[in-house]
């Protein structure tokens, strides 16, 4: 199958890669950067503003790919927050332009586009396990275009273009940046002395992680397989407090560390504990996370700077 990663030089789409590489699928990815780097050299490599329909269109004519797994995008939640004018643009012209794209092709192909738990917005303020049939109810800006950004999708679909909407909920592992809570507190604690004080937000948080390298199996697996049901909650189903990564990373570091909470980390509604249910995706895709979250962790921590 020859598959098209948009994004595919960032943090999902560089393990995604890998990950289809080692199943004999043959990969292309673009970015948004003319010097992107790979993991794996031998995948080609193509500069690409997903906002640009022309640049889109010409592409996917060209490669004419089996499948796309459409990860490009703005993936910080706070941040893309902050300029919700560039947060459509990118997060919502972009599928709507691959979809465009795609469904001009005229052959079977599918698209599968990472969306967000952050749909299900509102939950989060009480306990729960979140699936496919909880309704969706954005209170974000990120979780609002996500959601836009799953019609747009759907409203392209045809006997010929399958589309897939896959909810993941928080991924972690070697790769990610450090704006993101587990590699900012393992770089943190790795550039800390002995009985150094870090800065934290809520450490009592819970949340659904899961290995970015359990998610891209789930990707592959969806679009190898690609069901008759379209949307899939991806995660754990287990929850660990922020208070645990940071007992973990110092285990690792062999280093005594306390904690400061500082209130510039502090966000609201980071009280609740959600959790994904996926037993859809056990049930059609016979997927369910295999890596263990202290190895998860513990890869982190070595690849920090």
């Amino acid at each position: 199958m020859k598959v098209l990663i948009t994004g595919g030089t960032g943090f999902v789409g560089s393990h995604l890669a890998v990950e289809l590489l080692t199943h004999n699928h043959e990969v292309h990815v673009t970015s948004l950067e003319s010097n992107a780097k790979h993991l794996a050299a031998d995948i080609p490599i193509t500069t690409c503003d997903i906002q640009d329909r022309n640049s889109v269109v010409k592409l996917i004519q060209s490669y004419q790919p089996d499948a796309i797994c459409h990860l490009a995008g703005l993936a910080h939640v706070v941040n893309s927050g902050k300029n919700p004018d560039h947060l459509i643009n990118v997060n919502l012209q972009g599928i709507q332009n691959v979809a465009f794209a795609a469904s001009n092709l005229n052959k079977k192909m599918a698209i599968l586009f990472a969306s967000s738990a952050f749909v299900y917005g509102e939950n989060f303020k009480e306990a729960c396990s979140l699936n496919e049939r909880t309704p969706t109810l954005p209170s974000t800006p990120y979780g609002h275009v996500k959601l836009a950004a799953e019609h747009v999708l759907r409203s392209f679909e045809n006997d010929k273009l399958s589309c897939y909407i896959a909810r993941p909920f928080n991924h972690i592992g070697p790769g990610q940046h450090d704006s993101f809570v587990c590699p900012a507190l393992a770089k943190r604690i790795k550039l800390a002395k002995n009985g150094d004080s870090i800065d934290v937000g809520n450490i009592h948080a819970k949340r659904d992680f899961s290995d970015v390298r359990d998610i891209a199996r789930a990707y592959r697996l969806i679009l190898e397989i690609q069901p008759s049901e379209r949307i899939f909650v991806l995660g754990s189903s287990k929850t660990h407090s922020v208070l645990e990564v940071i007992q973990i990373f110092t285990k690792i570091s062999g280093k005594s560390i306390s904690t400061r909470i500082s209130p510039d980390l502090l966000r609201p509604n980071d009280n609740a504990t959600i959790c994904a249910d996926t037993a859809l995706a056990q049930k059609i895709l016979g997927w369910q996370c295999k890596i263990d979250f202290e190895s998860t962790l513990n890869d982190i921590f070595q690849a920090s700077e």
